[in-house]
């Protein structure tokens, strides 16, 4: 009996103290905004999966790419709008940016990559470029154009702003000056689809000062990373519309065995460790 009932025992408090989100159904159960994909786990840095095709993330990404698409086919005119934001830093949103705009210029699209989380900016990360000028300069710099800090990668068919400079004055007076609606203008005016990666909305401020531009937001929630206490703030901005059209994104999602993104892909198992294995098959 004390044989069945310490394991049993250890794997019910290991259990009970995991506070993380770890499923799609946990993010529809905690939020009404509607749920428009997920990103599988990945292992490695495999930066840009234009670059490093890997199967079932390319797949998954082209399945956003679809679903973005439909969402925005009721938005008129040229010049969509995507913002992508999370709770915290580390969910992986610069990434979801820099993928989601690469596969959107590969479908013939004319894309422009923002960078637009000028506190901590991450895009350069994922996209080897060489700035000289970017986001930050533009907004304290009144004397340059928007064409002045874009940046033209050949081999992706993309523009990026990305900001190679940390603000000096708080950032909230930058982004309320008025050259940020300007780069808005520019965007919608000269492509098809305005990519922006904006700070995580827990953090700071900044993400709401500019989200009025948005015909989309993106909310990415990490799996495995962010607190479940933690889906009351999307929820509560989506009931209180203080950004507008949000949808959700799983980031780092579990692949479950014998499903996949298409076929061929069970070789992506769930390494979840064994005690909460054991708790999912008995729920």
């Amino acid at each position: 009996m004390m044989g069945i009932i310490i394991p049993f025992g250890i794997m019910f408090i290991l259990f009970a103290l995991d506070n993380k989100v770890h499923t799609v159904k946990e993010i529809e159960a905690a939020i009404d905004a509607p749920y428009i994909g997920d990103i599988p786990e990945i292992k490695g840095d495999i930066g840009l999966i234009t670059k490093n095709n890997v199967e079932n993330i390319s797949e998954s990404f082209r399945m956003l790419r679809s679903n973005v698409f439909f969402i925005l086919s009721k938005v008129k005119g040229r010049g969509k709008t995507i913002f992508v934001t999370s709770t915290i830093g580390g969910e992986g949103k610069s990434f979801i940016s820099s993928n989601l705009s690469a596969v959107l210029a590969l479908s013939n699209k004319k894309v422009l990559l923002i960078g637009a989380d000028i506190r901590k900016p991450k895009i350069k990360e994922y996209i080897k470029i060489d700035l000289k000028k970017g986001l930050t300069h533009f907004l304290m710099d009144e004397d340059l154009k928007v064409s002045d800090i874009i940046y033209h990668s050949k081999e992706l068919n993309m523009d990026i702003i990305d900001t190679n400079l940390i603000a000096p004055n708080p950032s909230e007076v930058l982004l309320m000056s008025g050259r940020f609606d300007e780069l808005m203008a520019y965007g919608k005016e000269n492509y098809d689809f305005i990519i922006v990666d904006t700070a995580p909305v827990k953090v700071v401020t900044d993400t709401f000062l500019i989200g009025h531009h948005a015909d989309l937001f993106l909310y990415v929630i990490r799996a495995n990373y962010l607190d479940k206490r933690m889906l009351e703030l999307p929820q509560k901005l989506y009931e209180e519309k203080r950004l507008p059209n949000i949808a959700m994104v799983l980031n780092f999602a579990e692949i479950q065995k014998g499903y996949g993104y298409g076929y061929g892909y069970g070789e992506h198992l769930d390494k979840k460790p064994w005690w909460k294995r054991v708790f999912n098959k008995q729920s």
